[in-house]
């Protein structure tokens, strides 16, 4: 217990108070956090799930597909896999990771040991986007400081160029931003000069504290969080389309949304097309990022009777719906630059600069140069501020699945969850510093679902649970060290690319394997998960409901997963600025994918062989005894220890 406090007229009272908070702060930062928490609510675990789906993809990736494909046309396939794939996955994943309490390491051990692999692989991709995905972080924290100063470098007349005539567009603007972008801030370089650049190396380690401050209680705090993080995006888009609306000409306003959504735009022929369907898949797998574990990560924080399957109804509606506002949003803003600049939209997404194109040119170039037309810094300061609560969400999200597969298995190392989570971000950093020069530029994380796999893995770390966070953001810090480099924008580009992007396809398939073939989807599997569901979690499923569960995720979404694979692998790499991907990179690229998607497994798969070895080898493919919920297996050691 803290003293009393001194009287406030004792001329030493204020300077006492001051200690004294401080001492108070250090304790609570400090201090140990229960065995396991729970949201504070129903409220605060579903904007958490909602922090960690909307993220930038939402801002850049869904409006570049809708233009690509002809607007409204894209919406078809996209809600097709949305119910095909989106949907049922999320369902599978919130269950089980509420029925057990546990992160994906010990979900997937106690389905099948043999796939005991397969958790820890979603931890590592957790860690790999946690690494570049903190970079984009860093970049919109730079350019929010630069929003204070009374001329934006991004603007004509605060930067010197000096362009070939080819490369010059009607409005100089956009070509100085574009050169501050690209110049200033990636500084872009051979692919093989690793200069460090300080000023992103101090602008990640700001947001990987803003991270680690967020996580330092668990559930407690981030779950207070999300009320800022996920509500000020919506209050901001409002704002920006309400503006957009009141400043703009309103034939330029009725036209953006008319090419945007209308339902004249669909159009048959563009159905057939494999590409469609490929980037709807893309789209809907990835912004859900259910192969990261983090579903399963917050989901083990709930009350055991929440309702999932409404919950994860409300969870992707609101996915959806903001990336329609977003769209909305794009849209209109990007006609109006058609329109300042004498040039068409499609000039604005395919030109020579891409200013609406797939990535970071959207965020860091296009609206940076619209703002300069603006008298004020206050509506660049809300739209980075924006972007930073998009982003932070999804980084909780991946740094809490790490440090809970820690903890839930080394539960000694609770007590020291700040110097874990430190340690974390600090090896981070170092993988970060190649990308803070030209990297970052297709990002998405969660740090949560590293949180949550140190966790459950390390019960003894849940006494010191601030500690271990900090250790564990810091090293995931030095991790991503070579990512602040002249060359992180090839690094960057690699991460992005069909290369790595296949690894969460691999893991997806590998998780309806096992979920879907391995007892709980085929025949009686299903009907016992199902009960498990319905009579121990009391969630209840209509029929109709019922039946379409057991189609999508015996045969439909797993056929649907082995096709956008084999899409994956056949697509083009990916390009930035006319910079191809060396052939290096791409050797480093799929040795990454192998190593996540196909050596880790086959690592713990070998363990679980070896701890097994007297069982049989029929028990390495079913359930074991400690499938149960978390209050039964505990109630199960107290009366072990009562016995003893």
């Amino acid at each position: 217990m803290l003293a009393e406090v001194e009287d406030p007229t004792s001329p030493h009272g204020n300077g006492s108070r001051f200690i004294r908070g401080i001492k108070y702060l250090l304790a609570y930062l400090l201090g140990p956090v229960p065995e396991r928490d729970t949201w504070h609510n129903n409220v605060e675990g579903i904007l958490s799930h909602i922090g960690y789906v909307v993220g930038l993809g939402n801002m850049w990736r869904f409006p570049y597909f809708c233009y690509k494909h002809g607007g409204a046309t894209f919406f078809i396939p996209y809600t097709v896999f949305l119910l095909v794939v989106g949907l049922p996955e999320f369902f599978m994943d919130v269950s089980l990771g509420q029925y057990l309490s546990l992160g994906p390491t010990h979900v997937y051990s106690y389905m099948a040991p043999i796939f005991s692999g397969l958790g820890w692989a979603m931890v590592a991709m957790s860690l790999v986007v946690s690494v570049y995905y903190i970079v984009v972080l860093g970049w919109t924290l730079y350019y929010l400081f630069l929003c204070f100063q009374p001329t934006p470098p991004w603007s004509r007349n605060s930067i010197e160029y000096s362009l070939p005539d080819s490369q010059m567009v009607d409005n100089i603007t956009y070509v100085a931003s574009w050169k501050f972008f690209r110049e200033e801030v990636l500084v872009v370089s051979s692919p093989y000069e690793f200069e460090i650049q300080g000023h992103l190396v101090l602008c990640v380690g700001v947001a990987w504290l803003l991270v680690m401050t967020s996580l330092v209680r668990g559930v407690r705090s981030s779950g207070k969080v999300a009320y800022v993080t996920v509500i000020v995006p919506y209050i901001v888009l409002v704002l920006l389309l309400a503006w957009s609306y009141d400043t703009m000409h309103q034939d330029v306003w009725r036209e953006s949304l008319r090419n945007y959504f209308s339902p004249h735009r669909v159009k048959s022929s563009k159905l057939l097309d494999p590409e469609l369907w490929a980037d709807a898949a893309t789209q809907v797998s990835f912004s859900l990022g259910a192969v990261y574990g983090g579903h399963t990560t917050l989901s083990s924080y709930n009350t055991f009777k929440q309702n999932t399957f409404r919950n994860s109804i409300v969870i992707i509606l609101c996915n959806t719906a903001t990336s329609i506002l977003c769209g909305f949003v794009v849209f209109v803003s990007l006609s109006q630059m058609a329109v300042d600049m004498s040039i068409t939209v499609d000039d604005v997404f395919n030109g020579e600069y891409r200013l609406g194109g797939l990535g970071a040119e959207l965020v860091f170039i296009a609206y940076p140069a619209f703002f300069s037309r603006m008298t004020n810094n206050v509506w660049p300061v809300l739209f980075f501020l924006m972007i930073l609560a998009l982003g932070i969400d999804s980084m909780i999200g991946f740094m809490e699945t790490s440090t809970t597969a820690l903890f839930d298995n080394f539960k000694c190392l609770r007590r020291l969850r700040l110097p874990v989570m430190f340690v974390m971000i600090i090896f981070l950093i170092l993988l970060d510093l190649p990308l803070c020069a030209g990297s970052g530029i297709f990002v998405l994380g969660h740090m949560a679902t590293v949180l949550t796999a140190v966790f459950d893995n390390f019960e003894c770390l849940r006494r010191r649970y601030v500690p271990v966070v900090a250790v564990t953001c810091g090293t995931v810090f030095l991790l991503g060290l070579p990512l602040y480099t002249s060359s992180g924008i090839y690094l960057v580009m690699l991460l992005n690319s069909p290369i790595c992007r296949s690894a969460v396809v691999i893991l997806a398939l590998l998780q309806f394997v096992l979920e879907c073939f391995n007892g709980f989807v085929s025949s009686a599997g299903f009907k016992e998960f199902m009960k498990l569901v319905e009579e121990e979690m009391q969630v209840w499923i209509p029929r109709p409901v019922y039946w379409y569960l057991a189609l999508t995720l015996k045969f439909l979404a797993p056929l649907s997963l082995l096709g956008l694979l084999v899409w994956t692998v056949v697509g083009e790499p990916q390009v930035y600025a006319e910079l191809p991907l060396p052939f290096s990179y791409r050797v480093v690229g799929w040795s990454l994918t192998l190593i996540i998607s196909c050596g880790i497994i086959p690592v713990f798969a070998i363990r679980a062989i070896y701890h097994n070895r007297n069982q049989g080898w029929r028990k390495l493919f079913k359930k074991t005894n400690k499938f149960l919920p978390r209050y039964i297996m505990e109630s199960q050691s107290i009366y072990d220890l009562e016995q003893h």
